[in-house]
């Protein structure tokens, strides 16, 4: 999936490349062509990363499932005690103490088991339990012991993967692992797309405005992500999911200043909320400061770029402003994601 989703965002930029390849500052249509091109960088940027993680949650979606049916979420370290047994999870491993039967697979841990023995685990140790029998363990590995069945258990592999018994993450610690391993790829394709697309527009050449330009493509592309796995925790399947994120994203988008430059006053606090708004008051301003407009009209000392930008583009805010709200989202909307998977897993409506 990450190789198709690269494919997609190289092939964009070279179909937007070329579109709009190396526009003139030149009157009157330099200006629209620039705004327009921010525009559908930004659109492309809002359905890509979103429907893709939109589709792909309908296969965690099933392993989150079965891992919730069995009573996997738990979190590191808990324990349950129920018939003389406990249960512990820790670094990985599960162990398993019940009528006799001890496993033991965490190195330095200390626990108490039935009938008052206590079992010590330490990288090479030997260890005492109940009537006189000894037990030595290694980092890992369990002997038998006494009268019961001793089972060697290995780290588990994967993460999310089913266990023998108890449970083994979080909803918590999936969706971290999530977002450490995709938000790297995603900023690498990104990455891609902006250098791509810059440069073939014709942008100001200037490493300051280039890295504006990126900077705000990766938070965009992230809140675009964070959208479509709200979307998706908070829908039965991925046919509904895509329904109701089109909407959103319809909504969102409509009210970026560029479409309509005269929003109602009932629907003047949708701006407010959305990300594009911010996203494209940060570029459009960030090319066009700085850019002097020529061509018919224009007069012998050209039009200062920041002139023509439509008053409803503006947020109020500098391009600094608008990054940091645009990181504020993100991070807001992922904790949002987090307290979504977390009341889902256990209401059971993954």
């Amino acid at each position: 999936m990450a190789t198709a989703e690269a494919a997609q965002y190289l092939v964009l930029a070279v179909f937007l490349g070329l579109l709009y390849l190396r526009m003139p500052a030149t009157l009157p249509h330099a200006p629209y062509d620039k705004m327009s091109a921010v525009f559908l960088v930004l659109t492309m940027l809002a359905f890509t990363p979103s429907y893709t993680v939109l589709v792909v949650w309908d296969h965690e979606r099933q392993l989150l499932r079965r891992e919730s049916g069995t009573n996997m979420y738990r979190r590191c370290g808990q324990r349950r005690r129920a018939a003389g047994c406990v249960q512990c999870v820790a670094a990985g491993c599960v162990q398993r103490v019940a009528a006799g039967c001890v496993q033991c697979v965490a190195a330095g841990c200390v626990q108490r088991v039935a009938a008052g023995c206590v079992q010590c685990v330490a990288a090479g140790c030997v260890q005492r339990v109940a009537a006189g029998c000894v037990q030595r363990v290694a980092a890992g590995c369990v002997q038998r012991v006494a009268a019961g069945c001793v089972q060697r258990v290995a780290a588990l592999p994967g993460l999310m993967q089913a266990t023998a018994c108890a449970a083994a993450c979080a909803p918590s610690s999936f969706f971290l692992a999530k977002t450490l391993t995709s938000t790297p790829i995603e900023v690498v394709q990104v990455t891609v797309f902006a250098v791509a697309c810059y440069y073939m527009m014709g942008f100001q050449a200037a490493a300051s405005k280039f890295a504006v330009w990126w900077a705000v493509l990766v938070l965009f592309a992230l809140a675009s992500e964070t959208l479509g796995y709200m979307a998706a925790i908070a829908t039965p399947d991925s046919k509904v999911g895509v329904a109701v994120l089109s909407i959103l994203l319809v909504f969102l988008l409509s009210f970026s200043g560029y479409l309509v430059r005269s929003i109602p006053v009932y629907f003047a606090w949708i701006p407010r909320i959305s990300y594009f708004s911010y996203a494209t008051d940060a570029l459009v301003t960030n090319e066009f400061a700085g850019l002097t407009f020529t061509g018919p009209g224009a007069g012998p000392d050209g039009v200062p770029g920041l002139s023509l930008v439509p008053g409803a583009v503006h947020s109020g805010l500098s391009v600094g402003g608008n990054l940091a709200v645009l990181l504020g989202m993100t991070l807001g909307c992922r904790a949002l994601c987090l307290a979504l998977l977390e009341a889902a897993a256990r209401l059971k409506f993954l």
